[in-house]
């Protein structure tokens, strides 16, 4: 496979605000529409019910099966400005690129990353009082170690998150604003949202450093399909070390 050099990755129809409004509806409005909708049909449904205790005690399989609405709503709403804007899912970065290029830039940029990373921590833990730059992710998919709960934890934490994420902000938010304001720009605000949507600021510290590697990445492919295979990467590692504590 060969990136198409004449296709200009950072040229997209759809507006900066349309871009910050599907990031909104994505993160935080399907959700709350799902979880609402679901709570209106309890009363005539006792599977939803039991869905709904499960996901205010954080059951697993419950969480999961949120997880799951909420990516494919996400990626719905992005199909409709897609098809607003009569283009592909091309258009988003989910392009052929060169694999041995490719391969060597992911190497790279996962050991750059590293690097970069604890930098940006320890910067941060001397600029800000206070901040605890080893807290401890947990949530309900970090808590599960064995049997199929790992397996929906591996699903739910490796697999989903690098494929809406990278479509999302790199593919989606990250062109929307850099073809109008600048490169750089657009790189360090999809990036800032990207560590925002984490919600933990040591996560969210490193995540953007890992969104602006992202963004690189996917000028220098021209697709942002490398930058899920790093994502994914990324993630396993943080997923293995999580598990084998």
């Amino acid at each position: 496979m060969s990136s198409d050099s004449s296709t200009n990755t950072l040229s997209v129809p759809w507006k900066p605000w349309e871009a910050v409004l599907i990031f909104v509806l994505t993160w935080i409005g399907v959700p709350l529409f799902i979880l609402s909708a679901f709570k209106y049909a309890a009363p005539y449904d006792p599977n939803i019910n039991t869905f709904l205790k499960g996901v205010s005690s954080n059951d697993i399989a419950a969480s999961f099966q949120l997880t799951v609405l909420s990516a494919i709503a996400g990626m719905g709403l992005i199909w409709l400005v897609l098809r607003k804007y009569k283009v592909g899912w091309s258009t988003v970065g989910l392009r052929k690129f060169n694999p041995v290029k490719a391969s060597l830039l992911v190497g790279a940029v996962f050991v750059a990353f590293f690097f970069l990373a604890w930098a940006a921590l320890i910067a941060t833990k001397l600029l800000i009082p206070g901040f605890n730059p080893d807290q401890a992710q947990v949530n309900e998919f970090t808590t599960a170690v064995t049997g199929n709960a790992k397996l929906v934890s591996f699903f739910a934490l490796v697999v989903i998150p690098p494929i809406v994420e990278e479509i999302l902000f790199r593919g989606f938010i990250f062109p929307a604003f850099s073809g109008r304001v600048g490169y750089m720009f657009g790189a360090l605000f999809s990036s800032l949202l990207f560590g925002f949507a984490h919600l933990q600021a040591n996560v969210g510290v490193y995540t953007v450093v890992l969104g602006l590697l992202l963004c690189f990445m996917y000028k220098r492919t021209n697709s942002i399909i490398p930058g899920m295979v790093l994502h994914m990467i990324n993630n396993y590692v943080a997923f293995a070390a999580i598990m084998g504590k």
